[in-house]
């Protein structure tokens, strides 16, 4: 089994954005690129895999070994994508997810190493579902537009930023697309669903408001997360319940039916946990993606719910390290997903509550140590693996160094 590496600190700190503290006004331009990283950050990781230095060694050696990287990858465009319950039918959903993922995946090595015919394989990606796609249908069609949200539009912001080659005739069109195929199916959000859908839903529509300017897109991704969040994680000064879904009229038996019915409400309950982890991974990993993107745009969402997330990744981490579950928790049994990868998200939630803000999380530190650096291969869903490139002490600074 491989050994986890002790992070290094860092020895060039990563500038963090400016006005962090409130949301930007309509006339405020997004910066670009802004969604999960921003040229400086590139620059910095560029650097540290140019250098051969750890985690970003590794962890960019595993992005290029994995199939999804492959320049001969063929993408699987259709004009409707249709998918089920439990992904049945599948007509188009897993084809989309991983060419997204692969789109990705070549706009990172292309950013890291300037190898063109990375950038290429990326925007002939994009180009194919551009010229194609029109909207999804089936049970799922709306968080199958989420999870495909979430994801295109990050190779695409970073094509747009740093590769000419792919002009704004072609930047253009792909927006079209995501505002076309989309926005219309989770611009309003689903309430009275598990959380993972909505915040999916969130992150999608930040991701698409900032790579096509479109602040109306942006905002109600904010607004859907301000609501969201509080209803998916629980904290001990919400009272003796939860906080309940915007718009979901439930009544306190419904709203313990909808958290899965556990025994009590503790700090960091997730309205998933006992539903299962890979689900309950799904939503935290959106509403840190989300967060993230936020942060690039001078918007502290991180800080607005911060005793939320911090809560709830220690109360979950530990449990995914193997700590036993207590009696009053669901029985003692929890669908841990055994098998299942580690969301990377992980990462980017640790970066910026330990390396900017110096909080310590000794549990998610250990499983980002013991699981999620030894993620063998990029996933689908918020990019399980390679969030081990774009944010592992990425922010380190002198004063806030890894132990």
């Amino acid at each position: 089994m491989a050994t986890a590496q002790t992070p290094p600190a860092s020895s060039t700190p990563v500038p963090a954005p400016a006005e962090t503290t409130a949301s930007a006004s309509a006339s405020t331009p997004f910066q670009h690129p802004g969604l999960l990283n921003n040229r400086e950050e590139f620059d910095f990781i560029k650097a540290k895999v140019a250098a051969g230095e750890e985690p970003w060694a590794s962890a960019f050696a595993r992005l290029e070994k994995s199939p999804f990287a492959n320049l001969n990858w063929t993408p699987k465009p259709r004009d409707i994508v249709n998918v089920g319950y439990f992904g049945k039918p599948d007509n188009g959903g897993w084809d989309e997810l991983r060419d997204a993922t692969s789109a990705y995946v070549h706009a990172l090595i292309w950013v890291v190493t300037g190898r063109e015919e990375h950038a290429r394989k990326s925007a002939e990606i994009l180009d194919a579902w551009a010229d194609q796609l029109q909207t999804h249908t089936g049970d799922n069609a709306l968080v199958q537009a989420a999870w495909a949200g979430c994801d295109f539009p990050l190779s695409a912001e970073i094509l747009r930023s740093t590769y000419p080659a792919w002009g704004k005739d072609k930047s253009d069109k792909f927006a079209a697309m995501l505002k076309r195929a989309f926005v219309p199916l989770i611009f309003d959000g689903k309430p009275t669903f598990n959380g993972n859908w909505e915040l999916s839903m969130c992150d999608a529509l930040m991701a698409i408001g900032v790579f096509a300017d479109d602040r109306s897109v942006y905002e109600q991704g904010v607004n859907l997360w301000r609501k969201r969040v509080p209803a998916y994680l629980y904290i001990s000064s919400d009272g003796a319940l939860p906080v309940a879904p915007a718009a979901a009229k439930f009544k306190e038996e419904q709203l313990i039916q909808y958290w899965h019915k556990p025994s009590r409400f503790v700090d960091g309950l997730c309205q998933e946990t006992g539903r299962d982890f890979p689900h309950l991974q799904m939503g935290l990993g959106a509403l840190i993606s989300a967060a993230e993107i936020a942060y690039h745009q001078g918007l502290d969402l991180y800080g607005e719910d911060r005793e939320r997330i911090t809560a709830a990744m220690e109360f979950h981490a530990k449990y995914l390290l193997g700590e036993p579950i207590p009696e009053w928790l669901f029985g003692g049994k929890l669908d841990l997903g055994k098998g299942a990868p580690a969301m990377s998200t992980w990462e980017m939630a640790y970066n910026h509550f330990h390396n900017r803000l110096g909080m310590e999380l000794p549990y998610t530190r250990r499983f980002i140590l013991e699981k999620v650096r030894l993620i063998k291969d990029v996933h689908p869903f918020h990019q399980a693996g390679a969030d081990c490139l774009t944010h592992a002490e990425l922010s380190v600074t002198p004063n806030t160094p890894a132990k």
